[in-house]
């Protein structure tokens, strides 16, 4: 086991090498294959990609929420506690001991894509937050109801009092959104985990979920690992970016530097088929070529070449690229970009500053 030093102070959850595979029975499906991620205190990491590019498993990997037959089979997930005290390796705690019991929801909360599909439909929204409440922090019924009335009233759930005694059915999609959020905050984590919370959502309670977002991590410190294929929620919330693509992180640095000067083709590649005001009406918007290859037969050597416009035989299809630091707070994972190799194991931080 690698040993853990962490010198970056601010750092509240550190992902490294971590490895999920499917094993079905005709293949392994490398779903998470080596990602290294920092999630710092007050600042939000956004992972972008595009779909089947492993950010759910990822994200899901953290907690121990991985469904069989997928299993986190190598790598470590360092959540550092408050003060003293040595960081804690969720990836070697077991998926049903009580250690990760304890710490999901409690320390590390995650708000799902989908609220319908993790609501309880037969149960009410108060009894559904304060189960957490009661768990974690021991409160009777009725001071959880009383804190989950709060909890409602500070993600801005009009008429809390009502709510809570409230079905998940009866509620609008956005008030859905709200009240899986206020179930995360319960307990006052430390790390909240956002899986693509604003996909099923009208652009308007999008935008009000966001600016909720952005001020609850204000508010707590807390910090907040935001999963999305939407560019624009990321150009508006991030602080720094994480470029997934079949498993891996092919890019990462702060949001300004990706947006601005990004250097892998995969990283140009999403920002290019962003729309943009003002473009020619006519115009066709530029797509990425092909589609993503079978996570359980991956291309040999990188694995975006079999879709990069900057491919070169013999090199790309051979070599998988090492991780590369060619600048203060960036991370590439690309041939054809120079910059010194981040050593095994790299306390090397993206650093917004």
């Amino acid at each position: 086991m690698t040993e853990h030093t962490d010198t970056a102070e601010e750092t509240v959850l550190d992902i490294r090498g971590l490895r999920t595979h499917f094993l079905t029975d005709d293949s392994v499906i490398r779903a998470v294959d080596g990602v290294d991620l920092r999630v710092h205190r007050g600042r939000t990491l956004c992972v972008v990609g595009e779909s089947g590019c492993g950010k759910s498993a990822m994200a899901r990997s953290v907690l121990q929420l991985v469904e069989p037959p997928g299993r986190v089979v190598d790598g470590h997930v360092f959540l550092r506690p408050d003060g003293a005290g040595e960081p804690v390796d969720l990836a070697a705690l077991g998926p049903t001991s009580r250690e990760i019991r304890a710490v999901r929801g409690n320390d590390v909360a995650m708000v799902f894509q989908e609220p319908m599909s993790s609501l309880s439909l037969v149960h009410t929204v108060g009894n559904q937050i304060g189960e957490a409440l009661r768990v974690h922090t021991g409160l009777s019924r009725k001071q959880a109801r009383a804190r989950s009335v709060e909890l409602l009233e500070r993600v801005r759930v009009p008429g809390a009092e009502r709510v809570v005694d409230s079905y998940p059915f009866q509620l609008s999609g956005g008030m859905r959104q709200r009240v899986m959020i206020a179930m995360a905050l319960a307990c006052g984590p430390r790390v909240l985990i956002a899986d693509e919370p604003t996909t099923a959502l009208d652009v308007t309670t999008q935008a009000q979920i966001l600016d909720l977002f952005a001020d609850l991590r204000r508010d707590s410190g807390m910090g907040v690992m935001f999963i999305t294929h939407d560019m624009g929620v990321v150009a508006e919330i991030a602080d720094e970016v994480a470029v997934m693509y079949l498993g891996t992180v092919v890019e990462q640095g702060p949001v300004d530097a990706i947006f601005h000067d990004p250097q892998h083709p995969y990283t140009r590649a999403l920002l290019e088929a962003v729309p943009r005001f003002g473009a020619a009406r006519k115009g066709r918007l530029p797509t990425i070529r092909g589609s993503i290859p079978d996570p359980g037969d991956q291309p040999s050597g990188c694995v975006f070449r079999t879709r990069c416009p900057e491919a070169v035989e013999g090199l790309c299809d051979t070599t998988v690229p090492p991780v590369t630091v060619p600048g203060p707070g960036r991370r590439i994972r690309c041939l054809l970009r120079e910059g010194p190799t981040a050593p095994a194991d790299s306390e090397e931080t993206v650093d917004a500053d």
